[in-house]
């Protein structure tokens, strides 16, 4: 008899002592994909249950011109991006910058104006010269994503959520979000124009 009683406590605190810890996954590059890339980072955060880290060392700034976008995309081609969120985590940017480049022309000859145009219309006579993709695009419910110590240049936006986001978090701590124009995604009524984003 007792030696049952002592098996179920035993089993039971052997549960209550289960816990998911989160990892640290370092980016080291200055590429957006391969080994020590920001996009590797985030696919093993992803993949590891747990609040996971995120942290750039050694790294000033990384080209996020030419970084793919998600494979298979989540999303609409008006929302693509190359930065996908499943699971909480954070992102230590340690003065990192994120270069992207948002180009367009106006037929006036005018470059990348800020005055609301958008390139993408059926209508519209501007030409799209580059862009780089959405920053991050978090898809939830229940995922926290904190961004720390980072600028975020040029890019289409900065972060986007599914409709279904419930008990999400996102918290922008010491982020700089420079000349943030959507000028693919500028048909969503939800985009989001802004010269300068100091959080």
């Amino acid at each position: 008899m007792w030696s049952g009683v002592f098996l179920f406590v035993a089993g039971v605190l052997a549960l209550a002592c289960t816990v998911v810890t989160g990892n640290t996954f370092t980016v080291t590059s200055s590429s957006c994909t391969g080994s020590g890339s920001f996009v590797e980072a985030l696919n093993s955060a992803n993949a590891n249950p747990g609040f996971d880290t995120i942290e750039f060392m050694g790294v000033s700034e990384v080209d996020a011109v030419n970084c793919p976008a998600v494979s298979p995309n989540p999303l609409s081609a008006l929302g693509t991006t190359y930065g996908y969120v499943n699971d909480s985590v954070i992102i230590k940017g340690n003065g990192v910058k994120m270069v992207g480049s948002q180009l367009f022309v106006t037929s006036g000859g005018l470059i990348t104006p800020l005055d609301g145009s958008c390139p993408s219309t059926s209508t519209s006579t501007d030409v799209i010269v580059r862009y780089t993709y959405g920053f991050l695009y978090i898809d939830g419910p229940n995922v926290n994503v904190t961004i720390q110590n980072m600028t975020i240049f040029e890019h289409e936006y900065i972060l986007r959520t599914t409709s279904d986001c419930d008990n999400c978090s996102i918290i922008l701590d010491s982020v700089n979000a420079t000349r943030i124009i959507p000028i693919v995604s500028c048909l969503s009524s939800s985009a989001v124009t802004t010269s300068t984003l100091t959080c």
